[in-house]
C-alpha cells in the first residue's frame, strides 16, 4: 500500500516538475521576445531617424548659427566707419546687394569670396527695387514697396521710404561730419525723396558711376526716426530692415540676433521660401586661435576661416567630417621703391631677383605643396575668370619671371650694372599673418638672393609699427606685405602713385591709361572693364618694380550641418555676412553626430 501512494506521489511530483519546467520555458521565451521585438523596434526609430534625415540641398528652418564675432566699434556709421559697425550686416540693408543666384548655389558665374569685383551684373535690388543714370549728374533709385522695419519702438514696423533712404545719405554725408563719408572726396551734392519711392541722389558727373555703387551698395539705411535722434548710439536702439533683429550685446562676450519674422525676402532658388532659415545667430568673441580651434572641433562654432593649410589639417585629423574650400588669397610681394637713388629703378634687376627665387620650391617646401604660381594681379578662381591669363598663357617674357634662372639673374645684374650685386634692406612684419612669419620667408628669399650677389637685411617690426610705416610709405627700400585690391581690380590699388598701396611710388603712363579707361566704363560697361583689365595684365607684371611670390591656398572650413554654404565671404561690394540669409542648419544632422 506505501509503495502504491509513494508511486502516485512521484508522479505527482513528476508532473508538477514537467508542469513548471514548461512555465518558466514560457516566460523565457516571452522575455526573449521582448528583447527582440524591442530591439526592431529600436532599429525601427533608428531607420525612421535616418530617413527624416534630409539631403543637404534641401532648404531647412530652425537652429542657431554659432560665429567669430568681435565688439562693433560703434552702431551708427556716424561713429566708425561701416565695416566696424558689424552689426548692421545682420540688422539692416543696403540699397543694392548681391546677386546669390549667381554664386556658387547657383549658376557659378562668381565664388563670392571678394565681392563684385567691379561686375555690376553680379549686383541686384535690395532696399532699391532699380536704378537708372540720369544725365550725367543723378541717379535715381526706385525703393521698394512694401519693406518694412522690425517691429520695435520708435518705428514699429513701418514701411521703409525714399524718405528714409535720403536721411541716411544726408546723414553720413553730410550732417554727421566724423564719419568717413563725409570726409571723402567722391561723395554726392545732394539726397532728395521725390515721392515716397523715388530718391534722387544728386553727384558730380565724374564720381556718377562710382557713387552709384558707393552709396547703393556701401551704406545702410536707417529709419528716419533715430536720425532725427542724434543717431544709434546704444544696441537697444538698433533698428533696421534686415533679416535679424539684434536681441542681446555683451561688451567682449557675445552678440545675439534673433530671427525676423515679417522679413521681405525670399530665397531667389526656393521662392517659396521666405528667408533667412536660422532661428538665430550667436556671435562669440573668441580671441585666441586654439580655443577657436577647439571650439571649431567640438561643434560649438560652424565656420572658421581664412585658415592655411597646416591648421586644416589639423582640425581634419581630427573631424573628417568637416567641410572646407579653397578660397582666393593675395601672395606676398616684395615691392621695390623707385623714387630713389635705387637698384630697382632699372626694371632687369627687378626681373633678376625674379629668377634668382626658386618659387616652385617654395610652393613644395614651405607651402607644402598648397599653392599655385601666377596669383597676381589676378586669381585663378571664379570672380577673376574673365580677367586672369594662366601662367602657361603669358607671353614668355612673364612666364621667365616665374622660372629659376640664378645664371640669367646674374646676367641681368651685370647688364644693369651691378656685376658683383648689390646691398639692399627690406622692412617686414614681425607676426604671423595667414600662417606666414614674415621674417622666416624672407630668410628663405635672402639665401636665393646671396647666391646672385644681393645681400638683402631684413628689418622686422612690431605690428603696430608696421602698419605706421606701411600705411605712410616710410619704407626704406623694399617692403614686404600682401598684394591689394584683390576685390577691386579696377582700382589699380598697388598700380598708381597716389594710392597708398603703392608702395614702389611707381607711376606710369601706359598703367594710367588703363586705369582712366577703367573708370570711365565702370558700372557702365561690364564687358569694358573685364577688357581693359586682362589686356594691362602682362604689362603690369613685367613693369611693375616687384618680386612676384606664389600664393598659398587659404581655407574656409565648416560643419557638415551648415548647409547651402560653400565658403563664400563677401558678397555684393563688401557685405561681410550677407551669406547668412540664405545657409540653414540641419538640425537632425547635428543631433545625430551628437553634438
Amino acid at each position: 500500500m506505501k509503495k502504491i501512494i509513494w508511486f502516485i506521489v512521484s508522479l505527482l511530483m513528476a508532473v508538477s516538475l514537467v508542469m513548471a519546467s514548461c512555465g518558466t520555458t514560457d516566460v523565457e521565451e516571452e522575455e526573449e521576445e521582448e528583447v527582440i521585438i524591442g530591439e526592431e523596434e529600436e532599429e525601427e526609430e533608428e531607420e525612421e531617424e535616418e530617413e527624416e534625415l534630409l539631403p543637404p540641398d534641401v532648404p531647412k528652418y530652425g537652429g542657431w548659427h554659432l560665429t567669430l564675432g568681435g565688439d562693433p566699434m560703434a552702431f551708427d556709421e556716424c561713429f566708425a566707419v561701416t565695416p566696424q559697425v558689424s552689426t548692421a550686416y545682420r540688422t539692416n540693408e543696403w540699397l543694392i546687394s548681391a546677386d546669390w543666384a549667381k554664386g556658387q548655389a547657383g549658376t557659378g558665374e562668381t565664388d563670392w569670396v571678394y565681392g563684385y569685383i567691379g561686375n555690376l551684373s553680379l549686383l541686384n535690388g535690395c532696399l532699391a527695387e532699380s536704378w537708372e543714370y540720369v544725365g550725367s549728374d543723378a541717379i535715381v533709385y526706385h525703393i521698394r514697396k512694401g519693406v518694412h522695419f522690425h517691429n520695435k519702438p520708435p518705428v514699429n514696423g513701418r514701411e521703409f521710404t525714399a524718405q528714409d533712404a535720403a536721411a541716411s545719405i544726408n546723414w553720413v554725408y553730410f550732417e554727421c561730419t566724423s564719419s568717413a563719408q563725409s570726409a571723402s572726396r567722391q561723395k554726392p551734392i545732394s539726397a532728395t525723396a521725390l515721392d515716397k519711392y523715388t530718391l534722387e541722389v544728386k553727384v558730380p558727373p565724374e564720381y556718377q558711376n562710382t557713387l552709384l555703387v558707393s552709396i547703393g551698395a556701401g551704406m545702410f539705411m536707417q529709419p528716419v526716426e533715430l536720425i532725427e535722434a542724434g543717431g544709434i548710439k546704444h544696441w537697444e536702439d538698433v533698428c533696421g530692415t534686415g533679416p535679424f533683429l539684434l536681441e542681446d550685446y555683451v561688451t567682449g562676450s557675445t552678440t545675439t540676433y534673433v530671427r525676423n519674422p515679417n522679413y521681405w525676402r525670399n530665397d531667389p532658388l526656393h521662392p517659396e521660401n521666405q528667408l533667412p532659415y536660422f532661428d538665430g545667430i550667436k556671435a562669440m568673441n573668441i580671441v585666441d586661435v586654439s580655443t577657436q580651434l577647439a571650439a571649431m572641433r567640438t561643434g560649438k562654432l560652424d565656420r572658421l576661416g581664412p585658415i592655411d593649410w597646416e591648421t586644416r589639417d589639423q582640425l581634419i585629423k581630427y573631424r573628417p567630417d568637416l567641410v572646407y574650400q579653397e578660397r582666393m588669397a593675395p601672395p606676398f610681394l616684395l615691392m621695390c621703391r623707385v623714387d630713389k637713388d635705387l637698384p630697382f629703378n632699372n626694371i632687369k634687376v627687378v626681373h633678376a631677383m625674379n629668377m634668382a627665387i626658386d618659387k616652385q620650391a617654395i610652393i613644395d617646401g614651405y607651402f607644402g605643396g598648397n599653392g599655385y604660381m601666377l596669383a597676381y594681379p589676378y586669381s585663378k578662381y571664379p570672380s577673376h575668370q574673365a580677367i586672369y591669363t594662366p601662367l602657361e598663357q603669358q607671353p614668355q617674357a612673364i612666364q621667365d619671371l616665374f622660372k629659376y634662372n640664378p645664371d640669367k639673374a646674374k646676367q641681368l645684374l651685370s647688364e644693369a650694372g651691378y656685376p658683383t650685386g648689390f646691398k639692399t634692406s627690406i622692412q617686414c612684419n614681425s607676426t604671423i599673418f595667414r600662417g606666414v612669419l614674415p621674417p622666416d620667408y624672407l630668410s628663405i628669399i635672402k639665401e636665393y638672393f646671396t647666391a646672385v650677389g644681393i645681400d638683402m637685411e631684413i628689418k622686422p617690426l612690431e605690428a603696430s609699427i608696421f602698419q605706421s610705416v606701411r600705411r605712410g610709405r616710410q619704407h626704406d627700400e623694399m617692403i614686404f606685405d600682401d598684394g591689394k585690391g584683390y576685390g577691386w581690380p579696377y582700382q589699380f590699388n598697388i598700380f598708381r602713385k597716389e594710392s597708398f598701396d603703392d608702395h614702389a611710388m611707381w607711376e606710369d603712363p601706359v598703367a594710367r591709361e588703363a586705369y582712366d579707361k577703367c573708370q570711365a566704363a565702370l558700372h557702365k560697361d561690364d564687358a569694358e572693364v573685364s577688357r581693359v583689365l586682362k589686356e594691362i595684365g602682362p604689362y603690369l607684371l613685367e613693369n611693375y618694380p616687384a618680386v612676384w611670390l606664389p600664393a598659398a591656398y587659404m581655407y574656409t572650413i565648416w560643419q557638415p550641418w551648415l548647409q547651402n554654404y560653400h565658403g563664400e565671404d563677401w558678397l555684393g561690394t563688401s557685405h561681410f555676412s550677407e551669406w547668412v540669409n540664405y545657409a540653414w542648419i540641419d538640425t537632425k544632422l547635428k543631433e545625430s553626430l551628437g553634438y
